[in-house]
C-alpha cells in the first residue's frame, strides 16, 4: 500500500478513537453534573415549597449551568480537535503517549497543514523525505495501534457513566419518592405541563363563600404533603387598605387548623400560609339575608306509633322515631326568600311562607331515617347561604315487644281430660300488629291462635288447652309459646310444656300398698326427660336469637350436640341393659318402658345432628318427639312403681335393679357456670368501671360463699377451693387498683384529684383486708370452722368488699355533681375576670378621654396622625388580650362540655338537662364567643377604647352563664333528691317482695313435705344404706330413724299444683307461683323507678330474671324438689342481698356509716333440714 495513504487512513483511525473518548467523557461529566444540579435545584425549591419563582429559577440555573458544563467538557474539546495541524490535542496525546515518533506525527500533520494553506502548491508524493518519513512513521505506528493510543475501555465507561446518570434522572422524573421526583418532573418537564398541582397544598374550607352580615364565619385548613406547627390566616377586608394577619388555632384532633371571623360586617379576601407554603386567595362576599329567632319544631309521628303531633317551641335538635315526619317552622326577622334546609351537607329541603310573601314564618318537612344533622340556609344567586349553626337529628329506635306468661307462668302437668288455661300479657311501646299462641302437640305441625287484634300498646288474653280433644296419653307433651310484633320485629315468649300424667288413683294406691314404690326412683327416672327438656329449651333460646355471633353460635351448637348425643346413648344405654338383664320380658310394662327408651334414643340422633349443623328450627320436632317418648317411659315408670308397691319400701328385685341401671347411666351432678357481667363501655373511666364490676361479682360470690358457709358446719373441698379462687382475684383486683392509684397520683393534682385519689386508696384498703380475711377463711381449720371462726372471716371480707365497692360507686357517682360544681366555678371565675377587666377598660377610657382633653393636638411623630390616649402601657393592653384568647378557648371548651353533660343528664336527670340546653343556647343568641374575640382583636390592633364600648354586653353575658349553671345544678341536686326518695320506696318494696318470697318458700317446702307424708305410712322410717340417691331426696328427710318430729316426711315430685279433689281444702294460702308472678311486675316498677342507677337496675334486671327462671321451674309430678328448694333458696339470698344492696345506698347517701346489716335467720323448724341438704349435697359432689 502506498506509504502516505497508509498514514493517512492510520492518523484519521487515531482521531476518530481520540474524539469518541472526549465525547464519552464529556457525556460522563455533563450526566453527573446534570444529576447534581437537579438534586440541588430540587433541594431549593423544596425549601421554598416549590413555589412558582423559585421552580422557574431552579430551571434557569439548571439549564444555564448544565449548558455551560456540556460546553466546557463536551463542544468545546470536539472543536478543539477539528483544527489542522500539530497544535491539535489529539496529535499532542499521541506524541506523548509514544515518544518514539520524535515528532514525526508533528512534522506529518504540519507538511499537511502547509499544503493546505497554500493550495496552489501540489502537495510533492514523489519527495524522497516525505517519502521517507511516512515509511518510518509507519513502521513506528505498528508499535501503537490505535486502540492502544485510545482504548475502548474508558470509551465504554465513561459513555455508561452517563447514560447512567441520565437514567436516574428519567426515573426520578417518572416514578421518584417524594419531593424528589415531584421536584425533578417540575425542573424537567414543568414547562410542558403548566396546570399540575403543587406537591405541597393547603385545602382550604370554604373557601370562596357568601354569608349573611353578622354571621359568623368558621376557617379551617388543612395541610396535605407537609407538617407547619403553625398556620397564618392573612385578610383584607373591602374597607381596608392592607392585610392583617392573626395565628390560626391547632384543632384538638390535631388534623388542621382554624379560625372565626366573628359577627364579618363587611366583603373580605384571605388566604393562609404554613410553613412557607400559601394557598390560594379566596373571597368572602358578605350579603344582607333575613336573621333567624327561633325554630318551632312538629312531630308527626308514624302512625304505627299511635303518637298524637307534638310541638315543641323552641326547636333545633330533632329527636323521633325513625320514620317520623317533622315540621320545621323557621321565624326570621323578615321574609326569607328562597330558605331550605340542608340535611348532612348534601340534600336541600326547601321552605315555604306559611302565609303570604310578606310573612316571617316559613316551614318545610324532613322525615326521620337517621341520625345526622340540619340547619337552615337560604340561596343567593344560586350559592347557599348558611343562617344557623348545626342542629342534631337522633333516631330513636323502636324497642321490641316484651310477651310474657302470667299463667301458669311455668311447666304444667296435667290429666289427659283437663282444660288448661294460659294468660298472656304483651305491651309495646307505639302499639302490637299481632299477639298470637302457637303450640304443638308432641313436636307435630305449629298451630296459631289469634288472641288480641292490633292497635293496643297493651294486650292480655287466656286460651284454654282442651286436652280431652287432643286424645292424648300418659307422656304426651304439648308445647307452646306467645309471640308479639308491632310493625318492625316480633318478641316469642320462652317455650313451656303442659306434659299428660296418669290420674291421681295411681299414685294412692301406691300409697296405701306400699312404701313409696323405690324410694326416690321417680325422680331418678325424670331426670332424663328434665335434661332432654333443657336441651329443648336452650335450642328454641337460639332459634329466637337475632343477633348471634358466628362463633358463639358454633360453640353453642357443639355444646348442645354432644350434650344431645350424651343423652342418647345414655338412654340407648339403658334401654340395652334391661335387655341383658331380661327386664323387658318381665311385663308388658317393663316392655313398654325399654321401646319408648329406643324410640327416644332414635329421635336423638337426628336432633344431635341437626344441632351440629346450627339448624335450630330444624332441630325442635325430633327434639320434641324424643321428650314425648322419654315422658312416657317415666310415665310407665310410674306404672311399675305402683305394680311393684306392695313389694315393700325397696319395690321388689325387678324395680330395684330398674332405680340401679338409671344410678349408673345418670349423672346427677349438674354443671354450674358464672357469667360475669360485662363492665360498661359508656363511662369516662373505663379501668374504673371494669374494676367496679369485678369488685360487684367478687362481693357476690363471698356472699354467696359466706351463705353457704353459715348453713353448714364444715366447707367442702369445693368451697375452699372457691375461696381460695375468689382471694386470689381480689388480690388480683386490689394489684389493679393499686396501680390505678398511682396513675392518679401522678396524673392529678389539687382538692378534687387528692379525694379521689383517697377513695381508691380506702378502697384498696378494704379490698386487700378483705383477701386477708379471704386466706384465714380458706385456710382455716376444722375446729375453727365449727366454732364458726371462718364464717366470721368470710362475713368480715364480705363486708370490707362491699364496702370498697361502696367506696368506687361513690365516687364514679360524684363525677357528674363534680363536672356541675367545676362548670359552675369556671363560668364564676371567667364573670369575674370579665369584670375585672371591663372595669379597667372602664378606668382606662376615662384617664385616656382626660388625656386627650389636655393635650387635644398630640399627633405621633411617625405617622403624624393625631394620637389617640390609650390610657393603658401596651404591656398591659397585650396581657388583656391574651386573658381575653385565653377565656375565650375556656369558653369553648365549656360549651362542648356543658352540651355533652346535657346529653349525659338527659336519661336521669331530664330537668336540669334541659336548663343546660337552655343555657348554651342562650350564650350562643349572646354572641359571648365572638364578643370576645373580637374585643381580644380590638386590643391587639391598639384600638382597646372601642373594646371598651361593648364590655358590659359580654359582662352580662358572663353573668347569665354562671347564673344559668347555677340554676342547672340547683335543679340536679333537686332530682338527685328525687333519686333518694325512690331509693327508699325502692328499699321498701324490695323488703316485701323478699318476705313475701320467704312465704313461698315455706309454703313450697310445706307442700312438698305434705305430699311425701302421704308416702308412707305415720310413724315408718326410711330405709337403706347411708349415701344412697334414694335416701337423700330432701332436706326433710329423717336419717336412721332420730327422734325428729318430722320423722316419716319427704319431698315427692307432685309440684305446687295438684289436681282437685272434692272435699280437701288446701292447708297453705299463699301460691308460689303468683308470688313470683307480682314480684317480677314490682321489680320491673322498680327498675324504672332506679333507671339512673345502671348497676342498681342491673341487679333488678337479674334478679327479675332469676324469679321468672324460678316460677317457670316444674313443681308437680316429675318435678325436683331437691332443685326447687335449692333455687328457690338462691333466690331467696339474691333478694337479700339486693335489699342489704339498697340499705347500704341509702345509708351512704344520708351520711350513715357503711354497714352490712344482719342475714335473715333460718326458722328454728327447718334448720336442721337445710343443714342435713347441704351436707348431702356436698356428699354427692
Amino acid at each position: 500500500m502506498n506509504p502516505f495513504l497508509a498514514l493517512e487512513q492510520y492518523l484519521r483511525e487515531v482521531k476518530r478513537r481520540a474524539q469518541m473518548t472526549v465525547a464519552s467523557r464529556g457525556l460522563a461529566v455533563a450526566g453527573a453534573a446534570a444529576l447534581v444540579l437537579t438534586l440541588l435545584c430540587v433541594l431549593f425549591t423544596n425549601r421554598f415549597a416549590f413555589a412558582s419563582w423559585s421552580v422557574i429559577f431552579g430551571r434557569l440555573a439548571l439549564f444555564g449551568a448544565l449548558a455551560a458544563i456540556v460546553a466546557a467538557v463536551l463542544v468545546r474539546p470536539l472543536l478543539a480537535m477539528r483544527r489542522p495541524g500539530g497544535s491539535s490535542p489529539w496529535v499532542r496525546r499521541l506524541e506523548r503517549r509514544f515518544p518514539a515518533f520524535e515528532q514525526r506525527i508533528q512534522t506529518w500533520v504540519d507538511q499537511n497543514k502547509a499544503g493546505q494553506d497554500k493550495p496552489d502548491q501540489k502537495h510533492d508524493r514523489a519527495n524522497p523525505i516525505l517519502a521517507l518519513l511516512a515509511e518510518d512513521t509507519l513502521k513506528l505506528a505498528a508499535e501503537a495501534p490505535p486502540t492502544e493510543v485510545a482504548s475502548s475501555g474508558p470509551i465504554w465507561t465513561f459513555a455508561g457513566l452517563g447514560l447512567a446518570a441520565i437514567a436516574v434522572i428519567i426515573w426520578l422524573g417518572v416514578a421518584g419518592p417524594g419531593y424528589l421526583g415531584y421536584g425533578t418532573a417540575r425542573l424537567w418537564a414543568g414547562w410542558l405541563r403548566p396546570s399540575v398541582s403543587n406537591l405541597y397544598q393547603i385545602v382550604v374550607e370554604p373557601g370562596s363563600v357568601t354569608i349573611r352580615r353578622k354571621a359568623d364565619l368558621l376557617i379551617s385548613a388543612r395541610t396535605i404533603g407537609f407538617y407547619s406547627p403553625t398556620a397564618r390566616l392573612f385578610a383584607k377586608f373591602a374597607s381596608g387598605a392592607k392585610w392583617e394577619e392573626a395565628p390560626m388555632q391547632r384543632r384538638l384532633d390535631d388534623s388542621g387548623f382554624e379560625f372565626v371571623f366573628a359577627g364579618v360586617e363587611e366583603s373580605l379576601r384571605y388566604y393562609i400560609a404554613a410553613g412557607g407554603v400559601k394557598s390560594p386567595e379566596y373571597k368572602v362576599r358578605v350579603v344582607e339575608m333575613p336573621h333567624v329567632k327561633k325554630l318551632r319544631l312538629t312531630y308527626h309521628y308514624p302512625s304505627w306509633t299511635g303518637l298524637a303531633v307534638n310541638t315543641e317551641e323552641p326547636g333545633g335538635d330533632v329527636r323521633a322515631v325513625a320514620s317520623t315526619e317533622v315540621e320545621v317552622e323557621v321565624e326570621t326577622d323578615r321574609p326569607l326568600p328562597a330558605g331550605v334546609l340542608r340535611l348532612d351537607g348534601k340534600v336541600n329541603i326547601p321552605l315555604s311562607n306559611t302565609q303570604s310573601g310578606e310573612s316571617t314564618w316559613s316551614h318545610g318537612r324532613l322525615t326521620v331515617e337517621k341520625d345526622g344533622q340540619y340547619y337552615v340556609a337560604a340561596l343567593y344567586n344560586g350559592e347557599m347561604v348558611r343562617l344557623t349553626d348545626d342542629f342534631f337529628i337522633e333516631a330513636i329506635p323502636d324497642r321490641e315487644p316484651t310477651v310474657r306468661l302470667s299463667r301458669p307462668g311455668r311447666d304444667y302437668r296435667a290429666t289427659s281430660i283437663e282444660e288448661v288455661t294460659a294468660q298472656l300479657e304483651a305491651e309495646d311501646d307505639f302499639g302490637l300488629k299481632g299477639f298470637e299462641l302457637r303450640y304443638s302437640i308432641n313436636g307435630g305441625p305449629e298451630k296459631t291462635v289469634p288472641l288480641v287484634p292490633g292497635g293496643r300498646k297493651q294486650g292480655a288474653a287466656s286460651h284454654t288447652f282442651p286436652l280431652e280433644n287432643f286424645s292424648l296419653v300418659p307422656g304426651d307433651v304439648v308445647s307452646y309459646y306467645a309471640v308479639a310484633r308491632d310493625a318492625k320485629v316480633e318478641s316469642k315468649t320462652d317455650m313451656y310444656f303442659i306434659e299428660v300424667q296418669p290420674f291421681e288413683r295411681e299414685y294412692r294406691q301406691a300409697q296405701q300398698t306400699g312404701g313409696g314404690g323405690g324410694e326416690g326412683g321417680d325422680d331418678e327416672s325424670a331426670q332424663i326427660s328434665r335434661r332432654q327438656k333443657e336441651i329443648v329449651a336452650a335450642t328454641w333460646n337460639l332459634a329466637r336469637e337475632r343477633s348471634l355471633d358466628r362463633l358463639k353460635a358454633a360453640e353453642h351448637a357443639k355444646t348442645l350436640s354432644g350434650l344431645q348425643s350424651k343423652l342418647r346413648d345414655q338412654a340407648r344405654t339403658l334401654a340395652e341393659r334391661m335387655k341383658r338383664r331380661e327386664l323387658v320380658t318381665a311385663s308388658d310394662d317393663f316392655k313398654a318402658f325399654g321401646d319408648n327408651m329406643e324410640k327416644a334414643a332414635e329421635a336423638m340422633g337426628p336432633a344431635s345432628d341437626k344441632l351440629g349443623q346450627q339448624k335450630w328450627t330444624d332441630a325442635l320436632p325430633p327434639e320434641q318427639k324424643a321428650l314425648q317418648h322419654l315422658l312416657r317411659a317415666e310415665a310407665i315408670f310410674r306404672d311399675i312403681q305402683v305394680a311393684f308397691g306392695n313389694m315393700g319400701g325397696g319395690g321388689g328385685n325387678m324395680g330395684r335393679d330398674l332405680a340401679e341401671m338409671f344410678d349408673l347411666e345418670l349423672d346427677t351432678a349438674k354443671n354450674q357456670y358464672e357469667t360475669g357481667r360485662q363492665a360498661s363501655a359508656q363511662e369516662r373511666d373505663r379501668e374504673l368501671d371494669e374494676a367496679l364490676e369485678k369488685l360487684r361479682q367478687l362481693a357476690r360470690r363471698q356472699e354467696q360463699l359466706a351463705e353457704q358457709q353459715r348453713r353448714q358446719q364444715l366447707p367442702t373441698f369445693d368451697q375452699r377451693w372457691q375461696q381460695e379462687m375468689l382471694r386470689r382475684e381480689a388480690e388480683d383486683l386490689a394489684r389493679r387498683l393499686q396501680q390505678m392509684q398511682q396513675q392518679q397520683q401522678a396524673g392529678q393534682s389539687g382538692q378534687q384529684g387528692g379525694q379521689s385519689a383517697s377513695n381508691l386508696r380506702r378502697a384498696l384498703d378494704r379490698l386487700q383486708q378483705a383477701a386477708r380475711d379471704m386466706q384465714a377463711a380458706s385456710s382455716g381449720s376444722p375446729q375453727q370452722a365449727q366454732s364458726g371462726g371462718g364464717a366470721e372471716a368470710q362475713r368480715r371480707a364480705q363486708e370490707r368488699m362491699r364496702e370498697a365497692e361502696d367506696l368506687l360507686s361513690g365516687e364514679r357517682r360524684q363525677r357528674a355533681s363534680d363536672e356541675m360544681e367545676d362548670l359552675e366555678k369556671r363560668a364564676n371565675d371567667m364573670a369575674e375576670r370579665q369584670q375585672a377587666m371591663a372595669n379597667k377598660l372602664q378606668e382606662a377610657m376615662r384617664q385616656a378621654l382626660e388625656t386627650q382633653r389636655a393635650n387635644p393636638g398630640a399627633s405621633d411623630p411617625i405617622t403624624g396622625r393625631p394620637l389617640v390616649a390609650q390610657g393603658l402601657s401596651r404591656e398591659q393592653v397585650q396581657a388583656m388580650a391574651r386573658e381575653k384568647e385565653q377565656m375565650l378557648s375556656q369558653l369553648d371548651s365549656m360549651e362542648s362540655r356543658m352540651a355533652e353533660t346535657a346529653r349525659r343528664l338527659a336519661p336521669t336527670q331530664p330537668n336540669a338537662s334541659r336548663r343546660l340546653r337552655e343555657t348554651v343556647s342562650n350564650m350562643r343568641e349572646a354572641d359571648l364567643g365572638p364578643r370576645l374575640r373580637w374585643g381580644a382583636d380590638m386590643l391587639k390592633r391598639g384600638m382597646g377604647l372601642y373594646a371598651a364600648q361593648r364590655e358590659e354586653a359580654v359582662t352580662q353575658g358572663f353573668n347569665q352563664l354562671r347564673d344559668g349553671l347555677k340554676e342547672t345544678r340547683r335543679l340536679a341536686q333537686a332530682e338527685q333528691q328525687g333519686g333518694d326518695q325512690n331509693l327508699e320506696r325502692a328499699l321498701s318494696r324490695v323488703e316485701q317482695l323478699r318476705r313475701q318470697l320467704e312465704q313461698a318458700q315455706a309454703a313450697q317446702r310445706a307442700r312438698q313435705q305434705g305430699g311425701g307424708q302421704q308416702g308412707q305410712q305415720p310413724g315408718e322410717q326410711q330405709g337403706g344404706q347411708p349415701g344412697g340417691e334414694s335416701q337423700q331426696a330432701a332436706p326433710g328427710a329423717q336419717r336412721g330413724g332420730g327422734n325428729d318430729a318430722r320423722a316419716g316426711r319427704d319431698y315427692s315430685n307432685r309440684g305446687d299444683w295438684q289436681p282437685t279433689i272434692p272435699g280437701r281444702v288446701p292447708p297453705i294460702p299463699i301460691d308460689p307461683a303468683r308470688v313470683y308472678r307480682e314480684g317480677q311486675g314490682e321489680l320491673s316498677q322498680i327498675e324504672r323507678a332506679l333507671r339512673n342507677d345502671p348497676a342498681l337496675a342491673r341487679d333488678l334486671e337479674e334478679l327479675r330474671r332469676e324469679i321468672g327462671r324460678v316460677g317457670i321451674l316444674p313443681t308437680g309430678p316429675g318435678g325436683n324438689p331437691l332443685l326447687l328448694d335449692r333455687e328457690a333458696q338462691k333466690l331467696l339470698l339474691e333478694a337479700e342481698q339486693l335489699e342489704l344492696l339498697l340499705r347500704r345506698k341509702l345509708d351512704e347517701k344520708q351520711g350513715a356509716q357503711v354497714r352490712a346489716g344482719a342475714q335473715q335467720p333460718v326458722p328454728e323448724e327447718y334448720r336442721k333440714a337445710v343443714a342435713d341438704y347441704f351436707r348431702r349435697l356436698s356428699k354427692e359432689k
